[in-house]
């Protein structure tokens, strides 16, 4: 008998700013069952995993699921004051404000997180775009000097 794995949607293996470990050897995916040898390294376990269940990189899709809620979707982009407005301001570092001019609101109005692209943005774009070798765009390589 196999043991108990993971649920997740495939899109969210892949999306999420979060690395997936599991102390069972069975993940599982959309009902299929595939076993990641866990003596392998966390790299080569997920190349394992993406190929065998032909996850890829979809640019329209990058960071589209809010990590509060698995909602997917935003509304955006909308200025700083209006963020301010909606979002929690315990969770919006004030330097932010002063440095970015677009944020994102998640679209499930009982969350209403907030998101805007800094450099952990452009760095987990930069990640999946070397992981999945799909091209790399010039803002994922730039320096922000404001952060």
């Amino acid at each position: 008998m196999l043991p108990r794995g993971i649920a997740v949607d495939a899109g969210s293996l892949c999306m999420s700013k979060r690395m997936l470990r599991c102390v069972h050897s069975v993940l599982r995916i959309r009902g299929a069952a595939f076993e990641v040898n866990l003596r392998n390294g966390c790299a080569r376990q997920v190349r394992e995993v993406t190929a065998h269940f032909g996850i890829t990189f979809d640019e329209s899709k990058f960071m589209s699921i809010c990590s509060q809620c698995n909602t997917r979707g935003f509304i955006g982009p909308i200025p700083p004051d209006q963020a301010r407005e909606i979002g929690d301001p315990h969770n919006i570092p004030l330097k932010v404000f002063g440095k970015v001019s677009e944020f994102w609101v998640c679209k499930n109005t009982d969350c209403r997180k907030i998101y805007w692209e800094g450099s952990k943005y452009r760095h987990a774009g930069l990640e999946f775009r070397k992981f999945f070798d799909a091209p790399i765009r010039p803002e994922d390589t730039q320096t922000d000097e404001k952060w």
